[in-house]
Protein backbone atom coordinates (compact mmCIF):
# COMPACT_ATOMS: atom_id res chain seq x y z
CA UNK A 1 0.00 0.00 0.00
CA UNK A 2 1.52 3.47 -0.72
CA UNK A 3 0.82 6.89 -0.20
CA UNK A 4 1.76 10.05 -2.12
CA UNK A 5 1.50 13.31 -0.47
CA UNK A 6 1.45 16.01 -3.01
CA UNK A 7 1.90 19.85 -2.97
CA UNK A 8 -1.12 19.50 -5.81
CA UNK A 9 -3.66 17.14 -6.11
CA UNK A 10 -2.22 14.69 -8.64
CA UNK A 11 -4.73 13.50 -11.61
CA UNK A 12 -5.12 9.78 -12.69
CA UNK A 13 -1.88 8.65 -10.30
CA UNK A 14 0.36 11.38 -11.68
CA UNK A 15 2.26 13.79 -9.41
CA UNK A 16 4.94 16.45 -9.69
CA UNK A 17 7.93 16.97 -7.07
CA UNK A 18 7.55 18.19 -4.52
CA UNK A 19 6.49 14.57 -2.40
CA UNK A 20 6.54 12.54 0.44
CA UNK A 21 5.90 8.85 -0.04
CA UNK A 22 4.81 6.46 2.79
CA UNK A 23 4.68 2.92 1.64
CA UNK A 24 3.65 -0.19 4.10
CA UNK A 25 4.48 -3.23 2.78
CA UNK A 26 2.31 -5.73 5.28
CA UNK A 27 -0.57 -6.81 4.61
CA UNK A 28 -3.36 -4.45 3.89
CA UNK A 29 -5.77 -4.13 7.80
CA UNK A 30 -9.00 -5.48 7.48
CA UNK A 31 -10.18 -2.56 9.75
CA UNK A 32 -9.20 0.64 10.84
CA UNK A 33 -7.67 2.50 12.95
CA UNK A 34 -4.14 1.01 12.51
CA UNK A 35 -0.79 2.60 13.18
CA UNK A 36 2.72 2.21 11.72
CA UNK A 37 5.93 2.71 12.39
CA UNK A 38 8.73 4.37 10.21
CA UNK A 39 12.39 3.12 11.29
CA UNK A 40 15.51 3.43 10.12
CA UNK A 41 16.89 0.13 8.57
CA UNK A 42 13.72 -1.71 8.88
CA UNK A 43 11.21 -2.30 5.47
CA UNK A 44 8.01 -2.88 7.02
CA UNK A 45 7.31 0.55 6.43
CA UNK A 46 9.19 3.06 4.46
CA UNK A 47 8.77 6.98 3.55
CA UNK A 48 11.04 9.38 1.59
CA UNK A 49 10.25 12.49 0.26
CA UNK A 50 11.33 13.93 -2.82
CA UNK A 51 11.98 17.99 -3.45
CA UNK A 52 13.10 18.02 -6.85
CA UNK A 53 13.33 15.57 -9.77
CA UNK A 54 15.70 12.56 -8.64
CA UNK A 55 16.15 14.26 -5.63
CA UNK A 56 14.67 11.82 -2.26
CA UNK A 57 15.63 11.09 1.18
CA UNK A 58 14.31 8.38 3.24
CA UNK A 59 12.84 9.45 6.14
CA UNK A 60 14.78 8.55 9.71
CA UNK A 61 11.36 7.85 11.63
CA UNK A 62 8.09 8.50 11.94
CA UNK A 63 4.79 7.05 11.63
CA UNK A 64 1.19 6.51 9.51
CA UNK A 65 -1.73 6.19 11.43
CA UNK A 66 -5.15 5.31 9.81
CA UNK A 67 -7.88 6.48 10.92
CA UNK A 68 -10.58 5.04 7.95
CA UNK A 69 -9.90 2.59 5.74
CA UNK A 70 -11.74 1.51 2.58
CA UNK A 71 -10.11 -0.33 0.54
CA UNK A 72 -10.85 0.30 -3.35
CA UNK A 73 -12.66 3.59 -2.00
CA UNK A 74 -10.22 5.36 0.38
CA UNK A 75 -9.24 5.86 3.83
CA UNK A 76 -7.89 9.33 6.01
CA UNK A 77 -5.27 9.48 8.93
CA UNK A 78 -2.42 11.10 9.81
CA UNK A 79 1.31 11.00 9.33
CA UNK A 80 4.73 12.16 10.28
CA UNK A 81 8.08 11.96 9.27
CA UNK A 82 11.68 13.17 10.00
CA UNK A 83 14.38 13.48 7.96
CA UNK A 84 18.92 13.38 8.87
CA UNK A 85 18.65 16.97 8.61
CA UNK A 86 15.87 17.53 11.62
CA UNK A 87 13.02 18.55 9.32
CA UNK A 88 9.87 17.05 9.96
CA UNK A 89 6.75 16.30 7.53
CA UNK A 90 3.71 16.08 9.16
CA UNK A 91 0.11 16.16 8.59
CA UNK A 92 -3.66 14.79 8.13
CA UNK A 93 -4.93 13.25 5.20
CA UNK A 94 -8.13 12.01 3.22
CA UNK A 95 -7.30 9.77 0.59
CA UNK A 96 -9.00 8.34 -2.10
CA UNK A 97 -7.95 4.84 -3.94
CA UNK A 98 -6.39 4.38 -7.57
CA UNK A 99 -5.47 1.14 -8.74
CA UNK A 100 -3.20 -0.36 -6.21
CA UNK A 101 -2.17 2.47 -4.34
CA UNK A 102 -4.00 5.80 -2.68
CA UNK A 103 -3.29 9.27 -3.97
CA UNK A 104 -3.27 12.16 -1.32
CA UNK A 105 -4.02 15.95 -1.68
Amino acid sequence: MEFYFTATQGQAGKYKEPFLQIEVNKILPASAPQSYSVEAGKWDVLAERCLKPGSCEAATSGFLHLLKLSPGAGGSGDYESRFQDGSIEKGHFEAVWYRNYFLCG
